[in-house]
C-alpha cells in the first residue's frame, strides 16, 4: 500500500510540475509580443540581458513563481542516487528553465530580461526543492503520525497554505515602520466592509477549520485556527497595513465564533453544508449586485489574462493562490464525498462556467466574463 501511495505521489508530481512550467512560460512570456532585435547570433543574444536590480515585487513574485517549480520537480525525481543530487538538479533546472524564458524576453514587447531575474528564480527553485526533500525525508515518520497527516492529505495541507498566501499583498510593499501608525489610522477612519466580504472571509476560515480536520486530531484543530488567524492577522496588520481592511479581522473573529458549533456536525452534514455555502458564496459574488443588461457582453477567451501584468512581475499571485483556494475547495469537498477527483473538476469547470456565461448580462462596470476561472 505504501508503494502503491508513493507511487501516485511521483505521478502527482509529475503532473503539478507540468504544470507550473507551463504556468511559468505563460506568465513570463504573456502576451506574446515579439518585437525586432537584431542579433548575430545566440551569444549576443545573451549578452543583452543585463545585470539590474529587480524590485522588491518582482523578487516576491519570482521566488514564489518558481518554489513549487522546485518542488514539484525534486519530488518527481527518481530516488536513485543521493538528496542532494536531487536538489543539484533540481536548481539548475530550475536555473536553466529560467535562462531560457529571460533570453526569450530579449525578443518580447514590454519585457526586460535580466540576469537578477535568473538568481531570484533559482533560489525559488533552490528552496522549494529544499522543502520538498526534507518532506520527503520525513515522510516515513509524518504517514506513521496520527496526529499530523500531512503527506497523507497533502490537498488538504494545499488548501491551507492557500488560503494564508491570500492573505498576501500583489506586490511586497516598503518595510517602513514609520508608515503604519499613518496605515492604522487610515484604517481606524475607513468604512465597514460589507456584510457579504466579511462572511466570505468566515467561509474561507471554515474551510481552513475543515482542512485542519482532516489533517490532525480534532482536540488541535481549533488551537491551531486560533494560531493560523493570529499569524494572518499580525502580518496583515503590520507588514501588509497598507492593505489591510477590516473584512480581515471581523471575518477571522467571525469564524472563530463560529467554529465550535461548525465542528460539532457530522461529515456527513459538514461536507455537504460547507459545498453549499461556497456555492452560494461564489454565485453572490459574481453575480451582485444582481443587475443585469439586455445585451450580453463579450467574453474573454484568453486565460489567465486578467491574472498577469504587462510588466515583468507576472502573475498577480495572491489572486491566482484565491482562485486556486475557493475552486480548490470545491473540488476537495466533492472528493472526499466520494466523486472521482477528475469527475469533481470537471464539475466545479462547469459550475464556473456557467456564472461566466450568467456573467455576460452584468453591467461591465460590476464584472468581466473570462474563460479564466473555469
Amino acid at each position: 500500500m505504501q508503494r502503491m501511495s508513493e507511487s501516485l505521489n511521483t505521478r502527482t508530481a509529475r503532473w503539478l510540475l507540468a504544470f507550473f512550467v507551463l504556468l511559468i512560460l505563460y506568465g513570463s512570456l504573456f502576451p506574446f509580443e515579439l518585437r525586432q532585435v537584431e542579433v548575430s547570433g545566440a551569444v549576443d543574444a545573451i549578452r543583452r540581458l543585463r545585470w539590474g536590480i529587480s524590485t522588491r515585487g518582482d523578487i516576491f513574485a519570482n521566488l514564489l513563481l518558481y518554489l513549487p517549480f522546485g518542488a514539484a520537480l525534486a519530488w518527481a525525481l527518481p530516488q536513485r542516487g543521493s538528496a542532494f543530487g536531487r536538489l543539484v538538479l533540481a536548481t539548475a533546472c530550475g536555473a536553466l528553465l529560467s535562462f531560457s524564458v529571460e533570453v526569450t524576453q530579449v525578443f518580447l514587447v514590454r519585457r526586460v530580461a535580466t540576469y537578477a531575474d535568473v538568481v531570484n528564480n533559482t533560489i525559488g527553485a533552490f528552496a522549494g526543492a529544499s522543502l520538498a526533500l526534507l518532506v520527503k525525508a520525513a515522510a516515513d515518520r509524518l504517514n506513521a503520525s496520527d496526529a499530523f497527516r500531512l503527506t497523507r492529505e497533502p490537498v488538504s495541507a494545499a488548501l491551507v497554505a492557500l488560503w494564508l498566501a491570500t492573505f498576501l499583498p500583489p506586490w511586497l510593499p516598503p518595510l517602513d515602520t514609520s508608515r503604519w501608525p499613518a496605515a492604522w489610522a487610515r484604517l481606524l477612519d475607513s468604512p465597514w466592509p460589507p456584510w457579504h466580504a466579511v462572511a466570505l472571509d468566515l467561509l474561507g476560515w471554515l474551510v481552513v477549520g475543515a482542512a485542519l480536520r482532516a489533517l490532525t486530531r480534532p482536540q488541535y484543530v481549533y488551537p491551531l485556527l486560533v494560531f493560523f488567524v493570529a499569524v494572518a492577522m499580525v502580518v496583515q496588520f503590520t507588514l501588509f497595513v497598507g492593505f489591510a481592511s477590516w473584512t480581515e479581522p471581523a471575518g477571522a473573529a467571525l469564524a472563530l465564533v463560529a467554529w465550535p458549533v461548525f465542528a460539532r456536525l457530522g461529515d456527513r452534514t459538514q461536507l455537504p453544508a460547507l459545498f453549499a455555502l461556497l456555492v452560494v458564496a461564489l454565485g453572490w459574488r459574481a453575480l451582485e449586485p444582481f443587475t443585469f443588461v439586455a445585451q450580453p457582453n463579450s467574453m474573454n477567451l484568453v486565460p489567465f489574462s486578467d491574472l498577469i501584468s504587462r510588466g515583468s512581475t507576472g502573475f498577480n499571485l495572491p489572486l491566482f493562490f484565491g482562485k486556486a483556494f475557493w475552486y480548490g475547495a470545491l473540488v476537495w469537498v466533492l472528493a472526499r464525498r466520494g466523486v472521482g477527483a477528475l469527475q469533481a473538476g470537471f464539475t466545479i469547470a462547469a459550475l464556473l462556467l456557467a456564472l461566466e456565461i450568467a456573467q455576460l448580462w452584468t453591467p461591465a462596470d460590476y464584472h468581466v466574463s473570462s474563460i479564466t476561472d473555469p
